[in-house]
């Protein structure tokens, strides 16, 4: 396919979103090179993507952000800490017992853990990718929506690389890339990262999950109905949780498309309108980069980030 050099950044842009339509929403198209079945669309990606990266060599960098924990305030954990633990116990003590647990020393040799606090390093490898975002304070809220943008912009706003009136479509709404399995889309992010073991012995294909956005970001009170390994790649995140007994005093909404949603704001419980919330015993941690934590299926989680942030979650049975 060429391009020309009137049109070629046009047609590229172009391009690439069709690409990226058809990779999210389609289905796959296999083709069989010299005995190799290869994805068409991923494969003509990598060479539109090489070509793109040479011609901005010459670009002007991006300026690389140091992103703390929020504070040096160590806060109390809620849940067990487990440095490592073995296999035999994560599976007898937890998983079988559905006990959540703050794991650390787990994922400290994922490649992830030091490239992708570098945005260069983001916008070099998904730079010119069309991806879907969430608009919005929550996905429960009237003010929720989707969108499709250009990684590059929306890594450049969700780290605060921009001014503060360019951080959203609407001034002060977060834009937050969540739940979006965007490894399947971009596998040269996927290389980075590494399924931890706890995971294998039971499900050799879990879901991968990015969750990607500025501070302040919310994840309402929810559940799951799978395991999940939630790995802190970059940044901090405050996590509030509530053991399935609690189901009956956490409020579920009635409608079938949130009943897995609480209608309490788990971070300022309005006892007033929710009093069966009084009895419920929320656990509290904060989840802080190289950490991981296990949320059983049917538990609760309430998720905000403190710092621009950059998660994985594996679901798995």
């Amino acid at each position: 396919m060429a391009f020309s050099p009137r049109g070629r950044t046009t047609s590229f842009h172009s391009f690439k979103c069709t690409k990226d339509m058809g990779i999210m929403l389609g289905s796959k198209i296999i083709l069989n090179f010299n005995g190799t079945d290869v994805d068409l669309l991923m494969h003509l990606t990598k060479i539109l993507l090489k070509t793109k990266r040479a011609e901005d060599q010459n670009e002007q960098r991006v300026k690389r952000v140091k992103i703390d924990s929020g504070d040096c305030t160590e806060e109390p954990c809620d849940v067990p800490v487990l440095h490592r633990p073995s296999l035999e116990y994560f599976g007898s003590d937890h998983y079988t017992k559905a006990e959540p647990a703050l794991l650390r020393n787990v994922i400290d040799d994922w490649p992830a853990l030091e490239r992708w606090s570098d945005p260069n390093y983001l916008i070099k490898m998904a730079g010119e990718r069309t991806v879907p975002v969430e608009i919005g304070s929550s996905y429960s809220s009237e003010n929720w929506s989707q969108q499709l943008v250009n990684f590059k912009d929306f890594v450049v706003k969700s780290l605060g690389l921009c001014s503060t009136t360019e951080t959203s479509h609407q001034a002060g709404v977060p834009v937050y890339l969540a739940q979006y399995e965007l490894f399947d889309q971009i596998p040269e992010l996927r290389a980075d990262i590494f399924v931890p073991d706890y995971i294998g012995r039971t499900d050799v294909n879990p879901r991968i999950k990015a969750w990607l956005g500025p501070k302040g970001t919310v994840s309402p009170l929810h559940t799951d109905p799978c395991h999940n390994l939630l790995c802190q790649v970059f940044g901090s995140k405050t996590i509030i949780l509530a053991s399935p007994e609690d189901t009956p005093n956490l409020y579920p909404h009635e409608h079938f498309i949130l009943n897995n949603t609480s209608q309490v704001d788990a971070k300022n419980v309005d006892f007033n309108r929710f009093p069966l919330a009084r009895k419920v015993r929320f656990r509290r941690l904060v989840l802080r980069s190289a950490d991981v934590l296990y949320i059983p299926p049917g538990w609760w989680h309430y998720v905000e980030s403190r710092t621009p942030s950059f998660s994985v979650s594996f679901w798995f049975d």
